[in-house]
């Protein structure tokens, strides 16, 4: 769990106090936050994405280094909020892969409210993609041969529940804290279904005879709250 600008480890404090009865949750305080300290240096550390990446893959490392070829790597998701989700978004871009040099690799990577300037800047484009788009097809044969378009890796994984969106009403920046248990059941639904958690950790996947524990947690968000199963 990577917090972001002006945070610490602890603001995910809430949320790992539900989750860790599904895995183990680790969140750490980025160089220049909390009681992070960098030996020999004074005076304000750098803060690039490249050394707050580096600072991550080290601590990775540092806890689950490589054991040799038979050994079996660590699986993280990564879960970044804001800043942390930049963190986050890059790790994944360079450690999804197994790698021989490495005990772990990143399976999976949750944003949680990060810069939305991206999708700001390409608001106007929309219009135009829109237009382009066909209204009606002359035969089934030519609306099967325009969806296959859409075939590409992200809208593949998009359809199999490897990638969601959520959107979580009522909450402010700091979304783990302003609705946790809301957030906790949308991280671990994703978590189960994937096969992420450790109860499912290695488990094949049966499409025609779902596991019991792939559901999503039925939170009652309304009244706060939170099930037996994750209060013990």
């Amino acid at each position: 769990m990577i917090h972001g600008a002006g945070g610490c480890a602890l603001s995910f404090g809430p949320l790992a106090a539900i989750m860790r009865h599904e895995v183990r949750c680790l969140s750490y305080d980025l160089r220049g936050h909390g009681g992070s300290v960098i030996e020999g240096q004074t005076g304000t550390p750098s803060m690039s994405l490249d050394e707050l990446v580096s600072d991550a893959e080290a601590l990775l490392t540092h806890l689950y280094p490589y054991k040799g070829e038979d050994a079996t790597g660590v699986g993280i998701t990564l879960i970044g909020h804001s800043l942390g989700g930049s963190i986050a978004a890059h790790m994944a871009g360079r450690f999804s892969a197994t790698s021989t040099t490495r005990g772990w690799s990143v399976k999976a990577c949750i944003l949680v409210d990060i810069t939305e300037q991206e999708a700001v800047n390409a608001l106007p484009a929309m219009a135009s993609i829109a237009k382009r788009e066909p209204k009606a097809f002359m035969s089934m044969a030519k609306a099967v041969q325009w969806a296959h378009r859409l075939d590409d890796d992200v809208t593949m994984a998009h359809m199999a529940g490897k990638i969601q969106i959520a959107v979580i009403p009522g909450s402010g920046h700091y979304i783990m804290l302003d609705a946790t248990e809301r957030m906790a059941s949308e991280v671990i639904g994703f978590m189960r279904r994937n096969h992420l958690t450790a109860s499912l950790h290695n488990v094949p996947f049966d499409f025609a005879h779902p596991t019991e524990g792939e559901r999503a947690p039925g939170f009652d968000v309304i009244h706060g709250r939170v099930p037996a199963e994750f209060s013990k």
